[in-house]
């Protein structure tokens, strides 16, 4: 079990490089920790090195040297092996009973990568799926990091649905827990471009250092502030495209479910307890407030307004809600929008995406006039 976890955790934090490249290892003798493998590749994602090095556990070197092997049997079969060639340590299958053998014989294609659900569920002596399942301390420790998560997929009883970036994102955060792991060791480990880029797995660290009494009473304030949100989202500053009786629909799960056009602004504690079920939404965008409950493929709101406001020739989304009190800041957002339209090549796709986010402004301005 250990071992498969340092090999797991050696494979994740390399994630996007050690799938294509072949790895040697060598060891350091260092004067204070002794003899430490090192793990030689070449980068691809962020940090361009062409012989980086990942620090690593003993446990890792026979896996690799397993690898080595396989690749060097498959590569000897179609008659590709050169000696002191580096190959990539996953091939694909060149086996004579393969059945994709045909397919696989051309040179420069590449493995299709297996999930790391793929290997919980399917090797069943890898893991235990006991040690896999969510327990109620799990959720627990996660909604601190994650307040909005989604309930409907992390369940308690429920497999946790791990991707290889998730060893790598818990790795990082246990880095900056033990306290003895500098930021430049940390970026040189993650191989990120900047310091910042390392930094940043630095707030779940912070979120997990937390007592519970701070952790419930930063939840709690998160909730309230909701709540207050939700009630001016109910006012007449917040319109919806489609007209007050589909706003009144959208605010409906705080009213039992039935429709409402009015409902008490101050009741802010009421519709915290709501949007603390996830049975309303009411995520702030830049175009106003979403009032999705579940996760939004189209984006944040910010970034793009696009999918919110119909700029993709469309209609507006039907959970938008437009903030008129935001017309002056999205007006600005306008004429940059118009600056760069201006200073971009006509048919590109920045262009094209920089037309569907005026068109979508422009939406935001001829329904926010409709109720003036």
């Amino acid at each position: 079990m250990d071992i498969w976890i340092d090999v797991f955790i050696t494979f994740s934090l390399m994630c996007h490089y050690w799938l294509y490249l072949g790895m040697p290892s060598i060891w350091d003798d260092d004067p204070v920790y002794g003899r430490i493998p090192l793990v030689v590749s070449e980068t691809s994602k962020t940090d361009s090195d062409s012989n980086a090095v990942w620090i690593t556990s003993p446990s890792i070197e026979p896996s690799i040297l397993a690898l080595q092997s396989i690749a060097k049997m498959r590569l000897t079969s179609v008659g590709r092996w050169h000696d002191g060639a580096n190959p990539n340590l996953i091939t694909t299958p060149l086996e004579p009973w393969g059945s994709g053998r045909k397919i696989t014989r051309r040179e420069g294609v590449q493995p299709t990568v297996r999930s790391l659900t793929y290997f919980f569920q399917n090797i069943q002596y890898m893991f235990d799926l006991k040690e896999l399942t969510i327990t109620e301390s799990d959720l627990k420790v996660v909604h601190a990091v994650c307040p909005k998560l989604d309930l409907e997929r992390y369940m308690v009883g429920n497999l946790w649905p791990l991707a290889w970036h998730q060893f790598r994102r818990t790795v990082a955060v246990n880095m900056f827990a033990s306290g003895i792991i500098s930021d430049s060791s940390m970026q040189l480990q993650m191989k990120h471009l900047t310091r910042l880029m390392s930094l940043y797995y630095a707030r779940g660290n912070a979120a997990l250092h937390l007592n519970d009494g701070a952790r419930t009473l930063l939840v709690n304030a998160f909730y309230e502030n909701m709540g207050r949100e939700l009630a001016a989202m109910l006012s007449d500053r917040y319109v919806s495209p489609y007209g007050k009786e589909h706003k009144a629909k959208l605010f409906a799960p705080a009213n039992n479910g039935e429709p409402i056009n009015l409902i008490n602004e101050g009741d802010a504690n009421h519709l915290a307890k709501i949007y603390r079920l996830h049975q309303i939404g009411g995520r702030l965008t830049a175009v106003g407030a979403c009032m999705k409950t579940s996760r939004c493929d189209d984006g944040d709101g910010f970034s793009s307004v696009t999918a919110c406001a119909g700029g993709n020739g469309n209609n507006p989304c039907a959970h938008s809600l437009f903030d008129v009190e935001r017309a002056s800041t999205n007006q600005k957002r306008l004429d940059a929008v118009n600056h760069l339209l201006r200073t971009t090549p006509v048919d590109t796709p920045w262009y094209r995406s920089l037309d569907q986010e005026k068109r979508g402004l422009e939406n935001y301005f001829a329904y926010i006039r409709k109720t003036a």
